[in-house]
């Protein structure tokens, strides 16, 4: 792997789950506390590394590393479950193990192998945020009727078959600005799948459209098994691949 500045000083790993794509620093042995302008810098496309998201491990008590996740503004993100998938993987790949557990931002999360290309992550529990009711009787142009949803991080679901892509591009900006959503929050437009389950697609918080969102597809299932009395498993259809 040719080395950039930043890898000279900080050995890291390059990984991607359905093109959502990261960089990994395994700073259990060797420190590593990135301030804001060293990690917009690594994950700048261009002039740095590229990433949508920095990931750091460090030691954990209680599992066998813990996760800090950082989007490219610098600031840290509760969840990401593509992330944690690829987090999953490396851990298991060091330890020749087939489990693997991860703590991130308060919660456990437990990893498995499924095949040689298949990693499985257990996110915990998911549930409405408690805004939800207010947001459910909010409009933001010609999208109405969203699912606040909590997946460790915050999801706007909108289970709209007759809105598309670029609709919720124009929308997405204003929706992640309002004082609903103190923290910001990742937007999603819902399809069913003509071939069953779901196409979604998910504008995420400072980063915008990504070719596969982890929590999001979580999130989307959730709305669904709530409101379209859809059953698991869910195939939930992305840009970048296929999750269920």
């Amino acid at each position: 792997m040719k080395r950039s500045a930043i890898s000279r000083r900080t050995p890291f790993l390059k990984m991607h789950a359905l093109g959502n794509h990261f960089i990994l620093v395994d700073a259990r042995e060797r420190p590593f506390s990135p301030d804001l302008a060293t990690i917009t810098e690594m994950c700048r496309h261009h002039s740095g590394i590229g990433a949508e998201q920095l990931l750091v491990l460090t030691r954990s008590p209680t599992a066998d590393a813990a996760l800090d996740i950082y989007n490219v503004d610098g600031f840290k993100a509760e969840a990401c479950g593509n992330a944690t998938r690829c987090v999953a993987w490396y851990l298991m790949d060091l330890t020749n193990r087939e489990t693997t557990s991860i703590t991130c931002n308060g919660r456990t999360i437990t990893g498995e192998i499924v095949d040689d290309l298949t990693v499985q992550v257990e996110l915990g529990e998911v549930s409405y945020l408690p805004t939800h009711l207010d947001v459910s009787s909010k409009r933001w142009g010609s999208f109405e009727h969203g699912f606040a949803i909590d997946v460790g991080n915050p999801h706007l679901v909108f289970l709209a078959d007759h809105r598309n892509q670029q609709e919720l591009a124009t929308v997405a900006p204003s929706i992640q600005a309002d004082p609903l959503f103190p923290a910001s929050v990742n937007v999603t437009l819902v399809h069913r799948h003509p071939r069953g389950g779901l196409r979604t697609w998910t504008y995420e918080r400072a980063v915008g459209f990504t070719a596969a969102c982890g929590t999001g597809a979580v999130a989307s299932a959730f709305a669904a098994s709530q409101h379209l009395l859809m059953t698991d498993p869910i195939m939930i259809h992305m840009a970048g691949g296929t999750v269920s």
